[in-house]
């Protein structure tokens, strides 16, 4: 969550934050205003450190698999505004498979591990993307954030893209074990 330019800005992991715990949520937001003070930084551990570095390492060495397939990847870089540029820019070129795309519409901002064209008719055309997260985990853990629907945080956040995203219930998680 973040304000940009005086608008309030979400993310999939705040409202999966929101639908777990309000106050959680709510304890975020005073902290990023300025009206709650933390009494200390997060603190980092060994294994959390380790976990981020697999982590990097596993959505590495898939990107390098589809490369070596092949396939026209485009990796996204940059600040907020001109990453999500980006992104929108790669999607109209046809951009088989876009790393780190930037998502941003309204009230909502966040970062997919990869963005997949599929062959489903957009407003770009013939195709459009589907959102695809590398995890390290031993297996896919999906939540049901909102009353009975199935979508994840991220699905709820693209279905409201106003383009090329082919919004459906497939969640493409590419999980690596530990």
């Amino acid at each position: 969550m973040r304000v940009t330019d005086g608008h309030w800005t979400f993310s999939p992991t705040d409202l999966a934050t929101f639908v777990r715990c309000e106050h959680a949520i709510q304890l975020r937001k005073r902290s990023r205003d300025g009206t709650l003070i933390a009494l200390a930084a997060p603190g980092k551990s060994k294994r959390s450190d380790m976990l981020s570095r697999r982590g990097g390492e596993h959505e590495d060495k898939y990107v390098a698999a589809l490369k070596a397939q092949g396939k026209a990847v485009v990796e996204i870089s940059g600040d907020d505004r001109a990453a999500s540029v980006s992104t929108m820019q790669a999607m109209h070129e046809r951009a088989e498979v876009i790393v780190q795309g930037a998502l941003w519409s309204n009230d909502w901002f966040g970062y997919a591990d990869l963005l997949e064209r599929v062959d489903t008719p957009s407003s770009l055309g013939g195709w459009s993307y589907e959102v695809a997260d590398t995890k390290l985990a031993l297996s896919v853990q999906p939540r049901k954030p909102i009353g009975s629907r199935s979508r994840s945080p991220r699905c709820w956040m693209v279905a409201s893209l106003p383009v090329a995203m082919h919004s459906s219930d497939r969640f493409n998680p590419l999980t690596s074990w530990l």
